[in-house]
């Protein structure tokens, strides 16, 4: 299935300020690694319907190049952003091309852990970007993604630990799975299947030095303070367990 299908629901959750996930938490993390874009150029990878584009170009950005594999998401954007500033295009990630030095900023919020080789991903950023370039981008945290998951119409139970048991007679029990890169299938809108990758941080960590980058900061965010009095039980949940990460790494050798 296709997230075309979907394009609408995912836009009206976004706009509904219904998606906690990103209102309270990830967005407000990964945008405070933008501080200062005036002049850049910025490539925004699975840009969804535009709006991140549109924020990037707000905060100073010279061009902005958005991309999505979903063509009614593309769509949308364009209609949404028509700003000689903004070009969108429909592509997976996988089949991009841009010439050498194209970006002085690469940009992607819950994007990366729907493809399967990093080191191939930031071989190809490292290309793109100038020396010196930046990569700012979001992830599946892979303590909570990598849990024991259980959902039924009543619950959903994520667990990461284990059982040990005394008694010899009883079998060690183990819940979920943090140091195993595989490909996890996940149901999204009760209907769309999906496929991401589960990695560990050291994980991801060594494939993005592979691709010739620095990691200069990494983050593990928790909710904003606003979402205690809206989200009480978000708020308290990933208040202690952390849902995504955001990596802020800098281009520091030429691969090509």
């Amino acid at each position: 299935m296709s997230y075309d299908n979907y394009s609408n629901q995912w836009q009206n959750k976004r706009k509904s300020n219904r998606h906690y996930a990103h209102e309270f938490l990830e967005k407000p993390a990964i945008y405070s690694y933008l501080d200062n874009l005036k002049g850049k150029r910025v490539l925004c990878l699975g840009c969804g319907g535009g709006e991140e584009c549109q924020n990037i170009l707000e905060k100073g950005a010279k061009k902005v190049i958005g991309v999505d594999s979903s063509k009614y998401l593309i769509e949308g954007a364009k209609f949404s952003y028509n700003d000689p500033k903004i070009e969108f295009i429909c592509s997976k990630i996988e089949d991009l091309d841009f010439p050498e030095n194209s970006f002085d900023l690469i940009f992607s919020s819950l994007t990366f852990h729907y493809i399967q080789n990093w080191e191939v991903l930031f071989k190809k950023l490292n290309k793109w970007l100038v020396l010196g370039g930046e990569v700012v981008f979001s992830t599946h945290h892979p303590l909570k993604w990598g849990s024991l998951t259980s959902r039924n119409r009543d619950f959903n139970k994520f667990v990461m630990g284990y059982q040990k048991s005394k008694n010899p007679d009883f079998k060690d029990e183990i819940y979920g799975d943090y140091h195993t890169f595989r490909p996890i299938k996940d149901t999204l809108f009760g209907e769309l299947d999906v496929v991401y990758y589960h990695r560990s941080i050291s994980e991801m960590i060594r494939e993005i030095i592979a691709g010739g980058f620095k990691v200069l900061d990494f983050s593990e965010p928790t909710p904003i303070i606003e979402s205690k009095k809206i989200k009480p039980d978000f708020y308290e949940v990933y208040s202690k367990i952390p849902l995504f990460a955001v990596f802020y790494g800098v281009k520091e050798n030429n691969l090509c």
